[in-house]
């Protein structure tokens, strides 16, 4: 039998067509004998309720102060670009695999957030330029942010969420995230890189 506290037993009761509430025991916590938990799914007579255990994983790591020059026209692995560097705070696990160099989800049906943001310069050029992040492996995704000629200084967010099927390509594979200065050289000063999964699973 297991035991869950008064607030997650709050979601489960909506769920319950015998309008029985459930029993205290002598902790305070909440507890019935037609809850189940066989380590992947919270049933309550047999159906599958809200999981007290989903929570969100995150990978959050910021740089500053540094100087890395994207030479227009080149394709950088991202991971593989930033581990080179001495983070300000947070690391890149546990989404970006350094020794893979690539972005790696947990494996289940449940969506990844990613968020990329830089702080730079464009070389100084009368032509149009515009930063691109791709997701090697996926069906298109693709991030552009274009820039007018007239823009310098420049802050940049490239943002967006990887659909993630169980035991699919991405959950399996991972993906290399390439990042491409297009039409002129862009210097980054700092970034942040953001991903994260909500979830019972880990990786």
């Amino acid at each position: 039998m297991a035991t869950y506290t008064t607030s997650i037993l709050k979601l489960i009761k909506g769920s319950l067509s015998s309008g029985k509430l459930p029993k205290a025991n002598s902790q305070g916590d909440l507890v019935d004998s037609k809850l189940t938990d066989d380590g992947t799914n919270l049933a309550y007579n047999g159906n599958e309720v809200t999981d007290s255990r989903t929570q969100r994983k995150k990978t959050e790591v910021y740089y500053t102060g540094v100087s890395v020059t994207l030479t227009a026209g080149t394709q950088y692995n991202l991971v593989n670009l930033l581990k080179a560097l001495t983070a300000n705070s947070g690391t890149l696990a546990p989404f970006f695999d350094t020794t893979s160099n690539k972005l790696k989800v947990i494996n289940d049906n449940a969506s990844c957030m990613f968020k990329l943001n830089l702080v730079g310069n464009w070389a100084n050029a009368s032509s149009d330029r515009s930063l691109q992040v791709d997701f090697v492996g996926t069906n298109g995704n693709r991030l552009v942010a274009n820039r007018s000629s007239a823009t310098t200084s420049d802050s940049l967010t490239l943002s967006t969420f990887l659909s993630v099927d169980k035991n699919g390509n991405l959950a399996t594979n991972g993906s290399t995230v390439n990042l491409t200065a297009v039409g002129i050289n862009f210097t980054i000063t700092s970034a942040l890189l953001i991903a994260e999964q909500v979830t019972k699973e880990s990786f």
